[in-house]
């Protein structure tokens, strides 16, 4: 064989290396790295509660939570930081996480995320968003109620989320969607 002919073949044999596969070819990707950020936070809301939230938590960041306290003495915010190996703990219903996510039929607290997704009605239900932070319709852009997003690995995960408590003796001190 001539060296021209083994050049080409050499040269042959790499493109065919170097050439995607078919379904690389036509840019295929798992469902939910197509998903637009709006549909990626439907789809958040319907697994809230179910357990499937965890679902959209990160696999390589931090997840991070504030929660908000209403009380009678004053309004206090706390910051929680999960790296995604203690997410499964903090989401049980004892982790700092579960009350969030789980609904207590007798003693339900006022305002966690799920409380407040099954309560708010109407224009209170909605959520607008603001840059990757999406917020009740009605609430201003640093709203306590809040599931903020970011790409990992392609696909939009839940970077943080807020939700408030309610510990107030005066019912004319919850907000005007509750209860």
């Amino acid at each position: 064989m001539s060296a021209i002919h083994q050049t080409w073949i050499a040269v042959l044999g790499c493109v065919m290396i170097a050439a995607p596969a078919a379904g690389q070819q036509q840019g295929r990707q798992p469902a939910a790295a197509r998903e637009t950020l709006g549909d990626r936070m439907k789809a958040f809301l319907r697994a809230a509660g179910s357990g499937g939230e965890a679902s959209f938590f990160p696999r390589l960041g931090d997840l991070t939570w504030v929660h908000t306290v209403h009380s009678d003495e004053g309004t206090r915010v706390s910051v929680w930081r999960f790296p995604p190996s203690d997410i499964p703990r903090a989401l049980q219903g004892n982790g700092p996480l579960g009350p969030s996510f789980y609904i207590n039929i007798e003693r339900q607290p006022v305002g966690l995320f799920l409380h407040q997704l099954i309560t708010r009605e109407g224009r209170h239900k909605q959520w607008r968003r603001v840059g990757t932070r999406f917020v009740p319709l009605d609430e201003p852009a640093t709203a306590g109620l809040f599931v903020e997003w970011r790409r990992e690995a392609g696909v939009w995960v839940v970077s943080a989320f807020g939700d408030e408590r309610y510990l107030v003796s005066d019912n004319a001190k919850l907000p005007a969607w509750c209860c």
